[in-house]
């Protein structure tokens, strides 16, 4: 019947949600310019999140035929709608916590390397400190990779003012935008909201999705790990000067 197609309905698109990956990585192996990349991951974010946003329009849509069947009905009854929903909602935040945290976990593996990911330090590589990186730095053929496919690339000139190597772009733009890059990837769950449909008490207490995922434990770990992973490429690479 229509109640039950619509429930199935919601969770066919909470699973689209849940398997969505929001990091676009070249798989050609050729290390792309800081701005081509920020440019390409903000277009290919920007898509995500508008698929997202239809998603959470069609489990609205399938959320207001359910309650028909439900409105109108004593307090009991409207108790069990008031599950239903609470339900529903920690189904959507459980797929974007997914979401978010699998395709932060692709953008950590791609700067640390799998191995590295896997055990969270780089004490055991001692010795080769020059392999399995996400940046490459051009300089007469001088590669720094800790990763088959590198992803960003770096030119270093002798600054002949100074005698100084400098690093296009520096150090601190590709920091600040590795950082941009996964909080703006986190920050499209601000588009999501609570589905409130027949809640008379439909309270603006509660954290929102964003709140909750933002705090997830895995989530801020992926965050730590992409930003030690970087700060470590930025070490790797003041020991060319």
């Amino acid at each position: 019947d229509e109640y039950h197609a619509n429930q199935k309905r919601i969770r066919v698109e909470c699973q689209r949600i849940r398997k969505m990956n929001m990091i676009l990585l070249s798989k050609s192996g050729q290390p792309q310019a800081l701005q081509q990349f920020e440019e390409k991951q903000t277009r290919y974010l920007k898509q995500c999140t508008t698929y997202l946003q239809q998603c959470w329009q069609h489990i609205r849509d399938c959320v207001a035929g359910m309650f028909r069947h439900f409105q109108g009905h004593p307090k009991e009854v409207q108790n069990e709608w008031k599950c239903i929903v609470e339900q529903l909602n920690v189904n959507i935040e459980n797929a974007l916590k997914y979401c978010i945290k699998t395709s932060l976990l692709e953008f950590s593996r791609s700067i640390n390397g799998e191995q590295l990911h896997k055990h969270h330090h780089r004490a055991n590589n001692s010795g080769s400190s020059k392999k399995n990186s996400g940046v490459v730095v051009d300089d007469d053929e001088v590669g720094v990779t800790r990763n088959l496919l590198p992803l960003f690339k770096v030119s270093m000139v002798l600054d002949a003012s100074t005698s100084k190597i400098v690093f296009t772009p520096s150090i601190v733009e590709l920091t600040q935008m590795v950082s941009t890059v996964s909080r703006c990837l986190l920050e499209s769950s601000k588009q999501i909201a609570r589905i409130e449909i027949g809640l008379c008490d439909a309270t603006t207490m509660r954290s929102s999705i964003f709140e909750v995922v933002s705090k997830e434990e895995e989530i801020i770990k992926m965050f730590v790990s992409i930003m030690e992973g970087i700060s470590s490429v930025s070490t790797e690479i003041g020991k060319l000067i």
